[in-house]
């Protein structure tokens, strides 16, 4: 009867203690990581930036999506080389502090 306890008590470790559910934020950060990988190889093959996200190629083994950890948009917009991703965040309202900003230029080497 002893192991049964110790069973339930690993058990109880695994299940409440180790499970790290991930946040909508962490899963946008991902997504908007991903996308600049996508980004640099179309900038490396084709020598021009996407019209828009969705139309970058797929990669393999990885989270493609191009919404952010609550279902919108990521916004993506370029000046020349430079590329700008943003998510609004949980709140659809334009609230600069609360977006999601990743930036980055394709002309230079990722930071």
């Amino acid at each position: 009867m002893a192991w049964l306890a110790i069973a339930v008590g690993i058990a109880s470790l695994v299940v409440f203690g180790f499970i790290h559910s991930i946040s909508p934020r962490e899963i946008t950060v991902t997504r908007m990581v991903t996308a600049e990988t996508r980004i640099r190889l179309y900038w490396t093959s084709q020598g021009k930036l996407p019209n828009r996200l969705s139309d970058l190629p797929q990669l393999p083994s990885r989270d493609n999506s191009i919404k952010d950890g609550w279902g919108g948009e990521i916004e993506y917009k370029t000046d020349g080389t430079k590329v700008t991703l943003r998510s609004l965040g949980g709140d659809p309202k334009l609230v600069a502090s609360k977006d999601i900003v990743r930036s980055f230029d394709v002309s230079k080497e990722r930071e």
